[in-house]
């Protein structure tokens, strides 16, 4: 198996004790829920890829659902989490009402067999996302009551720390992410749909282990493993 040129794990398959770097990143590989499933949250299927319009941001992925909105907004630098995508809940697009407040949760589980090191995770979001790793906040970025707070949060990524929340052993990843209220958007809809009123939310992170790492079914998806 070959992850962007780089060694990739089977599942099941375990990787020979050794400095190891596990790479994750915003994808429809990540399950979607309709609210937190650590609190019961109903599964919506996959995530998928989002842009505010055809091009914009300059990273959107073929195939993406296009809200057909203004270009100049999600200007959230995404070098740093390679091979992160805006994504949102799936089944909607530019008409569907209403966008206003919506709410999805991006979650994975996966096994970590080894000591962790460090882990990070960077997120950005139209208007708010809460990070969680095994039911404990991480951290959290703008807001659905100040706009001041929402605009800054599409902007830039914000990094937390996320190695004292991680375990040897099953692990889960929770991002829950919600779109700011109608009055955001300076217009008369409401309900607004999310051509007037867009939700998107991006993230992606690194885990460092100094030993070695099995992935277990349910497993990341697109990984990115680096051996020292």
């Amino acid at each position: 198996f070959v992850c962007a040129g780089l060694p990739c794990l089977a599942l099941g398959a375990a990787v020979p004790a050794a400095a190891v770097t596990v790479t994750y990143a915003s994808d429809t590989s990540w399950e979607a829920f309709d609210s937190n499933p650590r609190a019961g949250g109903a599964s919506l299927g996959q995530a998928q890829y989002v842009c505010l319009n055809v091009g914009c941001p300059s990273s959107c992925p073929p195939g993406a659902t296009s809200y057909g909105y203004a270009c100049g907004y999600w200007g959230a630098d995404l070098t740093g989490i390679p091979g992160a995508h805006w994504v949102w809940r799936p089944g909607i697009d530019a008409t569907t009402v209403p966008a206003d407040l919506a709410l999805v949760c991006l979650a994975k589980t996966f096994t970590l067999v080894g000591v962790v090191v460090s882990a990070t995770v960077s997120v950005a979001a139209d208007d708010y996302a809460e990070v969680q790793v095994n039911g404990q906040s991480v951290g959290s970025v703008g807001s659905v009551t100040d706009y001041g707070l929402a605009a800054g949060a599409q902007g830039a990524l914000v990094t937390f720390n996320a190695a004292p929340y991680l375990v040897g052993g099953s692990n889960q990843i929770v991002v829950c992410a919600q779109n700011g209220p109608s009055s955001f958007t300076g217009l008369s809809c409401n309900p607004c749909s999310y051509a007037q009123n867009p939700a998107g939310v991006v993230f992606g992170g690194v885990i460092e282990l100094d030993q070695s790492t099995a992935i277990e079914h349910p497993t990341w998806g697109r990984l990115k493993i680096v051996y020292r």
